[in-house]
């Protein structure tokens, strides 16, 4: 195959039989080796737990068993905890499974945004917000802003993923500095101090760009 036919190729998608059977050869190598399941067991002594103030946040998955393609951590916050800064994810899809309580989540105003049950939209145009309880699940793609609070009386706690998972290193940082602000009598941390971490990991402030 001359270069120019292996160039024009590369860019139409068109694949001859030789690199069809490399890469699919390389790719059944990759995922054919089997490899153990792995048991995140309640109480477990080794799970890592970060406490953070009004926070608890529990580290599932941080990535180390799936190559980085997933991430979970279980979050808990005391009743009337603020939250995060608004933000959004340039790499991230980001889920939220509610399992205890009700949290107050964010919207953009901007938006277009979907739900299957409409009552749980706010009033507010300029700041919409939806209230979510146990059993409700959020799904976060990429670009869209959001931020949570939970101004409740009650205990709140939800199951949050990550795809990849190499955000759960932003939030060991963040949680590291938000218990520095703690113990220096000044949470919630400084929005540019959470700014700061949250870019090295592709992660903004409105708006979308």
């Amino acid at each position: 195959m001359t270069t120019t036919k292996k160039a024009l190729n590369s860019i139409t998608g068109v694949r001859n039989d030789a690199q069809d059977k490399n890469s699919t050869g390389r790719a059944h190598q990759q995922y054919t080796k089997e490899k153990p399941v792995t048991f995140v067991c309640a109480g477990d002594k080794d799970l890592e737990i970060i406490n953070v103030g009004p926070a608890t946040i529990q580290i599932l998955e941080d990535g180390s068993h799936t190559d980085n393609r997933f991430g979970a951590v279980s979050v808990t916050l005391a009743p009337n905890t603020p939250g995060p800064i608004p933000m959004w994810h340039r790499m991230n899809d980001t889920t939220f499974y509610i399992t205890k309580g009700r949290l107050r989540f964010f919207i953009s105003s901007s938006a277009p945004s979907s739900c299957l049950n409409t009552s749980c939209i706010s009033e507010s145009k300029e700041k919409p917000f939806r209230i979510v309880k146990a059993g409700d699940y959020i799904v976060v793609p990429p670009c869209a802003i959001h931020n949570f609070d939970n101004p409740f009386d009650e205990e709140a706690a939800f199951l949050n993923t990550f795809t990849p998972a190499y955000y759960i290193d932003a939030i060991r940082l963040i949680a590291k500095k938000t218990q520095k602000a703690v113990d220096e009598g000044r949470f919630p941390l400084d929005p540019e101090e959470q700014l700061e971490v949250m870019r090295r990991w592709a992660t903004f402030p409105p708006p979308v760009n």
